[in-house]
């Protein structure tokens, strides 16, 4: 079976655990993803569904899941990974897919303008931040899933006030190389990042609704970046309709209610389908 199929197949007979089952076997599910981000993927899923297999299979002879598994899933959820093999290509994925996600989401909105300078060093200082961000917030993930409310909320918090530094820095932090490309350069670069981004989306993480927001931003940033480097219609395009002064209270909160839209609309999404 494909990670999709068995995605979906989990999913599926998640439904029929009892809620006393279905909450002992979801943190179990969240912890083990969580601690096995360098396993290969499929190994991690089928054995997830083994255990729920098992859990089901129990259910229905009358026994709970902490009968079943235990009074301390963690030490067998250890155990589960630790047996699991080490996948390099596993490791690439997530260092590509956090660092690129990065790099698309502050380097192409500002391709999107032309005559803008692109500061790569910035870009690539702050994906390496964003990769080691990523890194520890899995492990704390994991590490809280078990613990008390207060202490999940203390560290959401905290991530949040990471993340906002992170986004900060790509807006204020300057290095000495920042370019300002050609029209033609400008062009060549964004097809580059979008046939890039395109490949993955559509062979790698199969236009999975997460990937789907990012991909409509980078698309459409795409569309302006390229129309917008074009003689005449650049001209018309680039054309300002606000002012200076007035443009940042209009596009700031606009922004912001894209990106909350887009963010809620994500984990809605995610809830439902529990990937």
């Amino acid at each position: 079976m494909t990670i999709d199929q068995l995605t979906e197949e989990n999913n599926r007979r998640r439904e029929k655990l009892t809620p006393q089952n279905r909450t002992y076997y979801e943190d179990l599910m969240v912890y083990v993803r969580t601690t096995a981000l360098f396993k290969r993927e499929v190994d991690v899923e089928t054995i997830l569904l083994d255990i729920l297999n098992d859990v089901l299979e129990a259910q229905g002879h009358g026994q709970s899941a902490e009968e079943y598994f235990g009074k301390n899933p963690k030490e067998s959820a250890d155990e589960i990974v630790r047996e699991l093999p080490r996948s390099l290509s596993e490791n690439l994925k997530l260092a590509m897919t956090v660092v690129l996600g990065y790099v698309l989401f502050f380097l192409l909105p500002t391709l999107a303008v032309p005559g803008v300078p692109v500061d790569f060093g910035n870009i690539i200082s702050l994906a390496a931040f964003a990769f080691v961000f990523v890194m520890v917030i899995m492990w704390v993930i994991s590490r809280t899933v078990y613990q008390k409310t207060v202490v999940k909320v203390i560290v959401g918090i905290a991530a949040f006030v990471a993340f906002t530094g992170i986004v900060v820095g790509g807006v204020f932090i300057k290095t000495p190389l920042s370019f300002i490309l050609s029209p033609t350069a400008g062009i060549g670069l964004i097809l580059l990042l979008f046939s890039i981004t395109s490949y993955l989306f559509f062979k790698v993480f199969k236009h999975r609704m997460p990937w789907t927001i990012l991909y409509i931003f980078v698309s459409i940033d795409a569309v302006i970046g390229i129309v917008s480097r074009l003689p005449v219609i650049g001209e018309f395009v680039t054309r300002p309709i606000l002012s200076k002064s007035v443009a940042p209270w209009v596009l700031i909160p606009l922004l912001i209610l894209v990106l909350l839209g887009s963010g809620l609309g994500t984990y809605y999404w995610l809830k439902k389908h529990d990937k």
